[in-house]
């Protein structure tokens, strides 16, 4: 069974949109054939989809200096 290129958007539609999961999504495009990178690329495209560094999402920590300005610990 294949599947048309309007029923994969739609698939990628819902998954955008929370109808649903990415892990449902990668479960069935892997079924069908496709490679990991492939899917994730598919995913994102979709820009909704997508879960850091847009605008609804913030980054949550950004450094006020290079290096990220705390002391470095290390384990001895």
């Amino acid at each position: 069974m294949g599947l048309e290129e309007h029923e994969l958007r739609e698939w990628m539609r819902r998954v955008a949109n929370g109808g649903a999961s990415r892990r449902q999504f990668l479960h069935t495009m892997l079924g069908f054939g496709l490679s990991g990178p492939l899917i994730a690329d598919m995913l994102a495209t979709y820009t909704p989809a997508t879960a850091q560094g847009t605008r609804e999402a913030p980054q949550a920590f950004i450094p006020t200096k290079r290096g990220g300005g705390g002391k470095l610990r290390l384990l001895s």
